[in-house]
């Protein structure tokens, strides 16, 4: 009895609230269009307005409007959590009516290959703020090396403030190795005035002064900062002369053009072009007093304990495609006869055994060593301006650098290309790394390259410490081949098509080109935001092998950053630089990254969960609430680890455009120009339960071309948005149209 009374009056209630008339409720103000003020001005006029209204209502319209409140708020309730779950086939879930906003084409192509790409958006993070979502492998990446820049920018920034006190000390131990009279006095001389030619311009740039240098070479070390500062010039100077018909024609000044975020900062804009001038200038082995030069700054540099903070980062890539200064005297003293000893005054000598195996004033043992030097194959890559050939076989093409650049397989890829005359592009790359896509864009004579290349690919472990690990540029490219790998037995028909098949190629050199830009970043401003996104989960790409290999090397590299101190406050220092008008100015070193180690962990812990969540997936296993809330929130976890903290979607800065020269052909003047532009939208259409889910997810647009000119990251987004815009890579167009300009929502 009292069930069937709760029933009827129940009944009673809705037929109430059915006949009673509730006079209409004022409405709650709109704050999107409203500045602060205005808001509260519009709150205390509704309030006072429902105030009235709620005072004037009779007992019948309070229990009718509290009825309708109750079914509204039921209805609400039933349709908040489904839009915070994925759809079920008892849901009428259509993918299409979802479609409005896509062009017919995309739509077409959609609902052919399972996978469209959408216009163009600020970050990589910007479509997760949504759901379904589709985790790509490229939004991973892209986080991967904004977190990776922002840790080699603190790196550069200590090498910065340290390397003209480095320069300035090996001088000085090489003019004090006068007397120790390793060589004959002539030779000395000669040698150290090369010295001074190759140190004095960095050494100026950094704010020395040019008195500490002999007199008659001032006014030409003068004349090479002037010229590298330029950066508009090709030219070889007398005392690199005369030209080598077979190597070395000039010195290419226009390299010296600060990029990426070296442009961002007049320090490490210097600290770039140092760098680059001391990279640039050879000391061949055919030539006395440069073979005699490099020498003795190598001795000078094991002396004083000079030179290894020049060279500290030199694992991050590879091994070096020349000897250093302290790589060639190591050799020299091992085979030579030559040996160190310290003196009872706590100072080093040197001491020549008594049938020594080298005698430097010789030619023939220089000419033994550098040719032992290149059948060891240390010299696959000439990155000075030549003629036809490169120095593979003859040793006066050998050379030493002060700050040798880094051997990595694709520069010798491209090094090999050049020499059968082929035309440079990223296929090859990508085919390299095992791309079959790519092989079969390429022309049957640049794949039969490639392949030879990568039979023949092996680390060269005698360049590396007993027990090191293995250099992580190659990590890298290994941990990009995981994703032209056949996918998973589990994955979706669509991961097994051509259309995939294209955008792994993409992804693979979209990852590549942001390696190549030498890890630079724009600086950002972390903003916070009140609210809360509510979204669907998502999946995964399937592919955990990749995010595996992403872990492994996320962990290497925080501890080699960790190591280096870049994780510890980098402390302001003021140092001495040359201003325009000749006077000196003070430059302040200063840290402006913070969270480094924090947002490593993160990134580590992201990649081992998609990597699970990959297995699952492949697996057919249902997610756990955990895995729900990790789908939910990765656009906001990966924005806090590019530096966006809260949740600043809306506000992203549209920064991500990236340029980088990947090889040079002197030839005809031209560099392989490789780049990203904006990340842009990807659709996929995700088998889940019998039915098409519609996800979305990011992925980065790669662009490759010929250009003449070097330019920063600020000079190739403005000729991403002309009219002059190159066009996307034509093995892609098929199955992607040209991005359009970002969209603020998605």
């Amino acid at each position: 009895m009292f069930c069937l009374s709760l029933a009827l009056m129940g009944a009673m209630t809705s037929l109430r609230a059915e006949s009673v008339t509730i006079p209409p409720e004022p409405q709650y103000p709109d704050r999107k269009n409203l500045s602060k003020e205005q808001f509260q001005l519009a709150w205390k006029q509704w309030k006072a307005e429902h105030d009235d209204w709620e005072a004037g209502l009779t007992a019948e319209q309070v229990l009718a409007d509290g009825h309708d409140k109750s079914a509204k708020q039921h209805v609400s309730s039933e349709k908040f959590e489904r839009e915070r779950r994925l759809p079920l086939p008892g849901d009428g879930y259509d993918w299409k009516k979802l479609t409005g906003k896509m062009a017919p084409d995309v739509v077409t192509q959609l609902e052919r290959d399972k996978i469209a790409y959408g216009g163009s958006v600020k970050q990589s993070f910007d479509p997760y703020i949504g759901g379904p979502v589709f985790i790509t492998s490229d939004s991973f990446l892209n986080g991967f090396h904004v977190l990776f820049e922002d840790s080699f920018r603190e790196l550069e920034l200590r090498q910065a403030s340290a390397m003209r006190g480095e320069l300035e000390k090996l001088l000085s131990e090489t003019r004090s190795l006068a007397k120790e009279q390793i060589i004959p006095q002539e030779a000395f001389d000669a040698a150290l005035r090369q010295a001074q030619f190759a140190l004095g311009p960095a050494m100026v740039l950094l704010g020395s002064s040019v008195d500490q240098f002999d007199e008659p070479l001032r006014a030409e070390i003068l004349s090479q900062v002037e010229k590298i500062k330029k950066a508009e010039i090709t030219e070889l100077p007398e005392w690199l002369a005369p030209v080598d018909n077979q190597k070395l024609i000039a010195i290419d000044y226009r390299r010296c053009k600060p990029v990426g975020f070296y442009a961002d900062s007049e320090e490490l804009s210097t600290y770039f072009r140092t760098v680059r001038w001391l990279q640039m200038v050879p000391f061949r082995g055919g030539r006395d007093q440069e073979f005699d030069a490099i020498f003795l700054l190598g001795l000078a540099s094991a002396k004083g304990g000079v030179g290894g903070h020049i060279n500290r980062a030199a694992h991050l890539f590879g091994p070096p495609a020349d000897l250093s200064m302290m790589d060639l005297c190591d050799r020299v003293l091992r085979n030579s006869g030559l040996g160190m000893e310290r003196r009872q005054d706590g100072s080093f000598g040197y001491k020549v055994a008594k049938s020594p195996s080298l005698d430097l004033t010789q030619r023939g043992p220089r000419v033994r060593l550098a040719r032992n030097l290149v059948e060891d194959g240390l010299y696959p890559i000439n990155s000075d301006l030549r003629a036809k050939s490169t120095m593979n076989s003859v040793f006066t093409q050998t050379t030493y650098r002060i700050m040798p650049a880094m051997r990595t397989p694709d520069a010798e890829l491209f090094q090999r290309m050049f020499d059968a005359n082929s035309r440079l592009g990223g296929l090859a790359v990508a085919a390299l790394l095992g791309s079959d896509f790519a092989a079969t864009h390429l022309g049957a004579a640049d794949n039969a390259l490639v392949q030879e290349e990568k039979d023949r690919m092996t680390p060269n472990y005698s360049w590396r410490q007993r027990g090191e690990a293995s250099y992580l540029y190659n990590d890298y490219l290994k941990a990009l081949s995981a994703l032209v790998q056949p996918p998973l037995a589990g994955a979706p028909e669509f991961m097994k098509s051509e259309a995939w098949a294209a955008k792994s190629c993409q992804t693979v050199l979209a990852g590549w080109a942001q390696f190549k830009h030498t890890f630079t970043l724009q600086a950002k401003t972390a903003e916070y935001y009140l609210g809360i996104v509510m979204a669907p989960p998502g999946f995964v790409e399937d592919n955990p092998e990749f995010f595996a290999r992403m872990a492994r090397l996320s962990e290497t590299a925080s501890k080699i950053f960790s190591q280096l101190g870049c994780f510890s406050p980098l402390e302001a220092q003021k140092t001495k630089m040359p201003a325009e008008d000749g006077n000196e100015a003070i430059s302040i070193t200063r840290s402006f990254n913070i969270k480094l180690q924090t947002r490593w962990e993160q990134l580590i812990r992201i990649a081992h969960m998609l990597e699970t969540l990959g297995y699952k997936q492949a697996s057919h296993q249902p997610w756990s609430p955990e895995d729900e809330a990790f789908l939910k929130s990765y656009g906001e976890t990966m924005g806090g680890i590019m530096g966006y903290d809260g949740n600043s979607w809306e506000n992203s800065n549209d920064d991500a455009p990236r340029w980088a020269e990947a090889g040079f052909d002197p030839t005809r003047n031209a560099s392989l120009a490789v780049a990203i532009g904006r990340p842009r939208l990807i659709y996929i259409l995700y088998p889940w339960q019998g039915i098409e889910v519609l996800c979305t997810g990011s992925v980065m647009q790669y662009y490759e071309y010929d250009s003449h000119q070097r330019l920063t990251d600020a000079e190739w987004k403005t000729l991403l948005d002309s009219a002059d815009a190159p066009a996307i890579p034509g093995w892609l167009a098929t199955h992607a149209t040209a991005p359009d300009t970002p969209k603020v929502k998605r």
